[in-house]
Formats: C-alpha cells, structure tokens, sequence
C-alpha cells in the first residue's frame, strides 16, 4: 500500500483502506498489515511539530506524516478534550483533565489546573506559554513550570462575520482578538 499518492488528502485516504503501521500499548511502532482504517468521525485535527499530525476521533488515533502521508494508527486511547495546542513538539489538551502527547510517550496526565480554569474553551501557544480561555476568564499556564495564575477578564461577542471576538482587559489595557 502506497500512502505516498498525490492528490488531495481525501482521495489519498479513501483509495487506501489500511495502515501498514502501528504504534502498540508500549509506544513501540510495529508492522500490521492490512489493519482496516476507518475514516475519523467527530475529530480533532492537532499539529504536533516536525510534520506530524494527531487525527483523533471517535474511532481512534491516527498519526499522518505530512511529508510522506503515511498513515500510522495510534492504539494509545487519547482523552476526550475541548481545547488544544502545542508547544515545542508537544501537544497540550484540556478537557477534565490537562495531559500531553508525544509520539514518542503517549499520552500523560499533567499537573491539575485550578478549578476556576475549567471549562476551557480555546488555547493558544504564545512561545512556552498557553493562553487558557475559559467562560470569562484568561489564564496563563507555563508549560516549563506548570503555573498558572489568571490573567484578565474577557467577553465572547459573536460579530457580523460569524467569527468570535475576544475583548481582553488587561490594567488599563484593552486587546481585542479575532478567535
């Protein structure tokens, strides 16, 4: 099976059926041939750096390597999340739970984020930091040290283009941000 086919990606996908490659429970990547791969319902699609991609969904995880479109199944369960991002390499999801992803470790559960964070709603990396949107606040969460404090007040609007705005006070600060 050849993944490698030029064309959009969803040709590439439907025209091939299998993976040829598996990431096992021990995040030891081995040959499975002909595994049926089923298209991703519901899913997340997360950049994890150096040309990977986590596709995850209702029927699992899958890692696609952007310069050769192979496909590899992940048969590590990810946990369900609402929001995500990554930072060097690493991918940060927020759900009940903070964990991370690697390739190479799998998913962790990370360091607990206080209870006022919850739900987040958006996270956007800004160099080792995350910037946590929950209902009405922002918070800060260092990936270094895992502190997070709050950082601002914002208000979600709906604008005429039906895309959201974030109005930030930050002190005597206003940002304003397209999400």
């Amino acid at each position: 099976m050849d993944l490698a086919v030029p064309g959009p990606i969803e040709e590439v996908f439907y025209q091939n059926s299998c993976v040829t490659r598996s990431i096992g429970l021990d995040g030891v990547l081995v040959d499975t041939p002909d595994y049926e791969y089923t298209p991703l319902e519901d899913g997340e699609c997360c950049a994890l750096g150096d040309g990977m991609i986590l596709l995850s969904g209702a029927s699992g995880e899958y890692i696609l390597d952007t310069e050769t479109m192979e496909l590899i199944r992940d048969m590590r369960e990810a946990p369900g999340f609402s929001a995500h991002c990554s930072v060097d390499g690493v991918l940060h999801t927020f759900g009940k739970d903070h964990c991370t992803y690697t390739v190479k470790r799998g998913w962790t559960v990370a360091d607990s984020l206080p209870e006022c964070v919850h739900p987040v709603r958006q996270a956007e990396a800004m160099g080792r930091l995350i910037l946590l949107f929950s209902d009405e606040w922002v918070h800060v969460l260092d990936t270094v040290s895992g502190d997070c404090a709050t950082l601002a007040e914002w208000r979600r609007r709906e604008t005429e283009h039906m895309c959201d705005t974030a109005i930030i006070k930050l002190g005597t600060r206003i940002l304003k941000l397209n999400l």
